[in-house]
């Protein structure tokens, strides 16, 4: 009798056993069933998102198209009066202008989907671009009867004699997708417009306008692709709804971000940051090619001191490295990059010859120093530079932990680079 209530006793434990098995089956297909699902209804979403952007793509190409095929044969007749041609070419050249952008957004959009999109950063002067901005909508808002418009340019955070290293030509064209937005979705009130610095590091700017705005649900999926013939705008207001998607784009490769703040009918006030990174006046004989150097003396500067130098740069964003990178190169260092800390910790435990690190300390905002310690470790006698956007209290425990060498508060310009190259390298 014992040995059989042993037997049930063990056999029930194996049914609880098989029946909690069971179960997390059970739950794990409920699971893998739910992901299947929401994978097909984001497929059948994205299916139908795009149907509905091809259709509208194929209405905003056949419009300037057919505005050009159109003149161009009503120029061919014979009852075409000569008076009428500057008209009818402007008709032409205006569709031209308008079939190009959307193809040119096209084209972009394909770039970015296959990480093909480069950018090309020069030093510009930022308030002469801003004023030139503000000029050219001016005209723009007379010449398409919006008068009744305020068009301001926000000029309260400026810096002065801002020349930053930024790709003039990618910035130009965010800030154009954003404020043809606001001229579009804006029958009257203003359009207001600058930038400020908004941290040691960054500049924000903002395009703010009184137009019709945006609902809460709709402010994240306008900077999603084919989303604007969802939202019921294509036909009333036009364009190709891939601006926003673009302009975002943009902005993340460049190491910044993009935002907006908006209620329906009172207007929307879209935000992006880009790094903040100066060029010093005595620094332009670096950029020559930018076109606004001045002769300097190449002896004062030490060009070309430190060949055979190899430096390592732990950077992350793009731009910034680029920016170091044309800094480091005029002093005849070779230059190699980093964008993790693993892949810094991969190329000190190769067979890379590396004479001095210079790293973004940023890097460390969610990471422990136990990292560094680590790559301190295995190169002990490897010179580090830490750029930090501040002195405080974290980066300082770096230096007093002997983590690091030196750091330098950004922003940082010739004179910086040197002064690390002659202090820690032969």
């Amino acid at each position: 009798m014992e040995k059989t209530d042993e037997r049930i006793a063990q056999l029930e434990g194996e049914i609880r056993i098989l029946k909690s098995q069971l179960e997390q089956a059970h739950q794990q297909a409920e699971r893998k069933t739910m992901e299947l699902l929401r994978t097909k209804e984001k497929a059948e979403e994205s299916e139908r998102l795009k149907s509905a952007f091809l259709a509208n793509m194929s209405h905003e190409i056949r419009t300037p198209l057919n505005g050009i095929i159109g003149f161009l044969q009503v120029m061919e007749s014979e009852n075409f009066s000569p008076t009428h041609r500057k008209e009818y070419i402007e008709e032409i050249n205006n569709s031209s202008k308008q079939l190009t952008k959307i193809i040119d957004d096209i084209i972009d959009v394909a770039k970015i989907e296959a990480q093909q999109m480069t950018i090309n950063p020069v030093p510009v002067d930022l308030n002469e671009l801003m004023y030139e901005l503000w000029v050219f909508y001016e005209v723009y808002l007379q010449s398409n009867n919006k008068e009744c418009i305020e068009l301001i340019l926000d000029d309260s955070g400026f810096i002065d004699q801002c020349i930053v290293y930024v790709d003039t030509e990618r910035l130009r064209q965010v800030l154009n997708h954003l404020l043809n937005n606001a001229v579009k979705f804006t029958e009257k009130g203003y359009i207001r417009f600058g930038y400020l610095q908004s941290a040691p590091n960054r500049l924000e700017f903002t395009v703010e306008d009184s137009g019709i705005g945006l609902a809460t649900n709709q402010q994240e999926i306008i900077f999603e692709r084919f989303r604007q013939a969802e939202l019921g705008n294509d036909r009333q207001y036009g364009g190709s709804g891939l601006g926003l998607t673009i302009s975002r784009s943009l902005i993340k490769l460049t190491g910044g971000e993009m935002r907006v703040e908006s209620t329906k009918g009172s207007g929307a006030t879209f935000y992006f940051t880009i790094s903040y990174l100066p060029v010093a006046p005595e620094d332009m004989h670096i950029f020559e090619d930018a076109g606004i150097s001045e002769p300097v003396n190449q002896k004062s500067l030490k060009i070309n001191q430190f060949i055979g130098t190899t430096v390592l740069v732990v950077e992350p964003i793009l731009m910034k490295f680029m920016y170091y990178e044309k800094l480091i190169a005029t002093t005849g260092a070779s230059v190699i990059r980093a964008e993790t800390l693993q892949q810094w910790y991969d190329l000190v435990n190769q067979t890379v010859s590396i004479d001095v690190v210079i790293a973004d300390a940023t890097l460390f905002d969610n990471e422990d120093f136990n990292k560094i310690r680590r790559i301190k470790n295995t190169c002990p006698n490897l010179p580090i530079a830490l750029i930090i956007p501040a002195k405080n209290e974290k980066y300082m425990q770096l230096l007093r932990h002997n983590l690091c060498n030196a750091t330098v508060i950004t922003p940082i310009n010739y004179a910086d680079i040197l002064k690390i190259l002659e202090n820690y390298t032969g």
